[in-house]
């Protein structure tokens, strides 16, 4: 991850880049030990944090452990839809685009707020 966004000129738009490589015991998502880490290195809790992704289970593992998420849809066709468990929690907001993801997120303030 650090080379793509080295590459693509973009490490300076981060505060920081977190990897689970860099865990002392390092596991994927989605364990619920990789949103702990990454809770842990930017200091927030599960109600202030967001996932944003357009793959279906790194939505519902954010989900479960309590995050807020954005899922980015991609494409248009209609039938493209969540993984469909019924149980599962759903993404906070979808998107398909990033321009339309800022609004998405500002419209659903600090739960603590």
């Amino acid at each position: 991850v650090r080379c793509l966004l080295a590459n693509a000129e973009l490490s300076g738009s981060f505060v920081d880049t977190v990897v689970v490589d860099d865990m002392p015991s390092p596991v994927f998502k989605p364990h619920a030990a990789t949103y702990a880490y990454l809770m842990e290195r930017a200091g927030s809790s599960e109600e202030d944090t967001w996932l944003v992704s357009s793959n279906p289970f790194d939505i519902l593992g954010a989900a479960a452990c309590g995050w807020r998420t954005a899922w980015m849809k991609r494409g248009e066709r209609p039938n493209y839809v969540m993984d469909p468990w019924a149980d599962s929690p759903g993404p906070t907001v979808v998107v398909s685009s990033f321009l339309e993801l800022a609004d998405a997120v500002a419209s659903h303030p600090p739960r603590g707020a």
